[in-house]
């Protein structure tokens, strides 16, 4: 055989046993295969199971995104997955012929036999069709990358334009907001411009929004408020000044200007070893230079002096020497406060008149204190850079938080004194300002005078402090005050001079009768000189107080008894006038009860109103025997709180009704008067020209109304009078340009129309009348038959409405 042979025939049998062998080892692994297949078809099954499962699951989400092969790799991506399906199903039809079956283990070695013999032959194809999976793989990754290239293009082009969408709204935005801003800075301007009419009711409508903001101070607030402000020192005082003022009411030093002063020489043995023997426990001097905590009680019967020694020891240069001499180093601060249960303002006799008042007179003396003491309001003025600005009223809660920092800084920036008259006269429980009291002397160390009557909750409360009683000391100066008062009387030195010894038990006898009360004393001093100048004898003098009773109330109604038939019917009125008054019953009213006339314009001086004052007085004295009387501001008040009470419970009686003048009504005049002056622009100008001027008019008159039984005729003509006057002074302010909002709180350019609308006569039919600038009051409420109803003046709208 030649070489060449042998070389072809050794490759043929080196070819057939490699054959041989791969087709016995195929045979092998397919025999002992689970499922009866080749590994590498296995291998080659799960590849292609895996991808055409991938395959249909990237189709799915396109076909589920409605895309609609909108891209060009979309597309792509489709065909392959479609070409993937297609492999895998002719794959899986191949399959089944590469797969050994047989129900003996000779069979079954024949079909694997048979298998391999396939697979060996197949082999070419199968290497083609991974090839082919391969590339079907390469061609889909590169598909999906364009695709989520382009999705993102696409998205960030929509964003793009979502975002020019957005673009557009926020300019024109933008530009409604310019034209609201615009506006805004006319309103502020109005607002903060001194000059603009409305510029008070605005800054008023926004210090209250800002107040009514959910504000407690914080870390920074209250830091600033402990060390100050470094700021504008102008811009501090304006807005100390109207913090100050804010504190202020009207009536708030009534009661202490209308406190007698005391007679020469009276009241200074309190400073003495007099009362010193005759006090309990401590004196008042020392009780002044004690370190210790301890109130001061002056107490005695009603009408013995307690607010005269209370404000002499007040205004006493004594008092301000030996208080200096207690607090030294320390600046002294003093406040006090005079209880009224007669003021004509209830925060005479409140626990809120009494903080307002004590915050007043210590931030007046220390306003370098607002800022700590009260960092709300402080920091609200600020932000209205100190314009004038009507605050929101003090509540309760804010008086006593700011007082109470106040109290906190006793001992440390200064040495608290407080003098606090006529506990009894406090419009509340006892027990309230006694714990109030000893709050501030147990936790605050603040030193407290107190007077009071003797009543049980006070006696237990301050029994155990340092205190006197006023009828055990004054009886000395009861018998200087009777003394002098008489000496200075010319009738009664002439009868002194023929009659010593009566003329000496006459005093004598007076001072023992009045047991310790100076009230009374005052009183019966001043109708004996009275009696003498009119010719009475000592005797007769004698008698008058043999006569007298010495409790006040009898006093009282003895003393209208001795009033000159004449004048009984003055009495009378007067007494049942200031009982019915619902507002300061003021000299010009009486004046115009009486039937005076009164000048008007600038004919009306000062010195007009000052003579009417004083032929007021006279009448009030000779009518009443000084249980009523003129205080500075020309306002009628009672003489004392037991002067008071007694009118009020005699005031009502039939017998002082018969005595009044026939017909007399005093609420049917209150009204009359009221009418007429409407009408008097100087009287009414006093009220402001305001709308609140205006209402309060008619709501006191119509408050009036509401009382006058039995006179329907009269009251029927006295509310068309009124009506009348009411109409004719809203036309008049009308004129004048005054704007009238529909809301008291509130004065918009918008809500001014409505007082325009009534100055022209337009809209409904009572739209010309005064009574549609009333707030929140619909059509049916207007009109003056409509306002008499709302104030249940029954007889007024039955006679209207028939």
């Amino acid at each position: 055989m030649d070489p060449i042979t042998a070389f072809q025939v050794a490759g043929t049998v080196v070819t057939f046993v490699e054959f041989s062998y791969n087709l016995i080892s195929e045979t092998r692994s397919i025999y002992r295969s689970p499922d009866g297949k080749p590994a590498r078809v296995n291998d080659l099954s799960m590849v292609i199971n895996d991808f055409a499962d991938i395959s249909h699951r990237v189709k799915q989400a396109l076909d589920l995104s409605n895309c609609q092969a909108t891209t060009a790799s979309d597309e792509i991506l489709i065909r392959l997955c479609n070409e993937s399906q297609d492999i895998a199903t002719d794959f899986q039809r191949a399959l089944t012929c590469l797969q050994a079956n047989g129900t003996s283990k000779v069979e079954h070695v024949k079909t694997s036999l048979v298998i391999a013999l396939k697979a060996i032959w197949s082999k070419d194809k199968l290497v083609k069709l991974e090839q082919r999976l391969q590339q079907i793989r390469s061609e889909m990754t590169m598909a999906m990358l364009v695709a989520l290239w382009e999705k993102e293009r696409l998205r960030g082009t929509k964003d793009d334009q979502e975002l020019n969408a957005k673009i557009n709204q926020l300019s024109k935005a933008i530009d409604r907001n310019n034209a609201q801003l615009d506006d805004f800075f006319k309103e502020l301007d109005a607002t903060t411009s001194k000059d603009d009419a409305l510029g008070p009711a605005r800054r008023r409508r926004l210090f209250s929004n800002l107040w009514d903001a959910n504000w407690t101070p914080s870390d920074i607030h209250l830091r600033i408020s402990r060390e100050g402000y470094m700021g504008n020192k102008s811009l501090d005082e304006s807005v100390q000044n109207q913090i100050i003022q804010s504190l202020h009411f009207p009536g708030m030093e009534a009661r202490e200007k209308s406190i007698p002063k005391p007679y020469e020489a009276t009241y200074r043995w309190i400073y003495s070893n007099q009362a010193a023997a005759a006090v309990k426990r401590q004196s008042f001097p020392q009780w002044l230079g004690d370190y210790s905590n301890k109130i001061y009680w002056i107490t005695g019967k009603p009408g013995s002096g307690k607010s005269t020694l209370m404000n002499f020891v007040i205004h006493s240069p004594v008092t301000e020497q030996r208080l200096q001499a207690w607090a030294t180093p320390t600046p002294l601060l003093r406040a006090h406060f005079f209880f009224w249960e007669a003021g004509q303002s209830s925060l005479q006799r409140s626990r809120e008149g009494l903080l307002q008042t004590l915050l007043w007179q210590c931030l007046q003396e220390r306003p370098d204190l607002i800022q700590r003491v009260t960092p709300r309001r402080w920091m609200v003025h600020h932000v209205l850079n100190g314009l004038e600005t009507p605050a929101p009223a003090w509540s309760w809660e804010e008086l006593r938080e700011a007082f109470f920092i106040l109290a906190s800084e006793n001992s440390r920036s200064f040495k608290l004194a407080l003098f606090l008259d006529g506990l009894d006269e406090f419009q509340g429980e006892p027990s309230v300002l006694i714990q109030f009291v000893k709050d501030l002397v147990t936790s605050y160390g603040v030193k407290i005078c107190v007077a009071s009557r003797p009543w049980t909750d006070f006696a237990d409360a301050f029994d155990e402090y340092p205190m006197l009683t006023m009828q055990s000391l004054t009886q000395n100066d009861i018998s200087v005050y009777i003394k002098g008062s008489f000496e200075a009387s010319k009738a009664y030195r002439e009868r002194r001079v023929l009659f010593p010894d009566q003329a000496e038990n006459l005093l004598r006898d007076i001072a023992n009768k009045a047991q310790g009360v100076f009230l009374w004393v005052f009183l019966v001093v001043r109708d004996l000189i009275h009696s003498l100048s009119r010719g009475r004898s000592l005797s007769d003098l004698q008698a008058i107080v043999d006569d007298l009773p010495t409790d006040l109330h009898k006093l009282y109604t003895k003393m209208r008894e001795r009033v000159d038939p004449e004048d009984m019917g003055n009495s009378a009125r007067y007494y049942q006038l200031i009982v019915a008054a619902l507002s300061p019953l003021h000299a010009v009213t009486l004046w115009m009860v009486d039937g005076e006339k009164l000048p008007d314009g600038d004919t009306f001086t000062n010195e007009m109103q000052e003579n009417i004052n004083k032929v007021l007085q006279r009448r009030l004295d000779s009518s009443t025997k000084g249980i009523l009387e003129l205080n500075d501001n020309g306002i009628v008040t009672f003489l004392h709180r037991t002067a008071r009470d007694w009118v009020l419970q005699t005031a009502g009686s039939a017998g002082l009704q018969a005595q009044a003048p026939s017909g007399f009504n005093p609420h049917l005049v209150l009204l009359q008067v009221l009418t007429e002056q409407l009408g008097h622009e100087r009287i009414y100008s006093c009220l402001g020209q305001s709308q609140l001027a205006f209402w309060t008019f008619v709501f006191l008159g119509f408050l009036y109304a509401v009382q006058i039984d039995n006179r329907a005729s009269q009251l029927v003509r006295a509310i068309d009078d009124f009506d009348a006057a009411l109409s004719k002074r809203a036309a008049n302010l009308g004129s004048k340009g005054y704007v009238f909002s529909s809301d008291p709180t509130t004065a918009s350019s918008q809500k001014a129309s409505r007082w325009y609308s009534l100055r022209k006569g337009k809209g409904s039919a009572h739209s010309s009348h005064w009574s549609c600038t009333q707030y929140g009051a619909s059509d049916a409420e207007s009109g003056i038959v409509g306002i008499a109803a709302q104030f249940a003046v029954a007889p007024y709208v039955i006679e209207k409405t028939k």
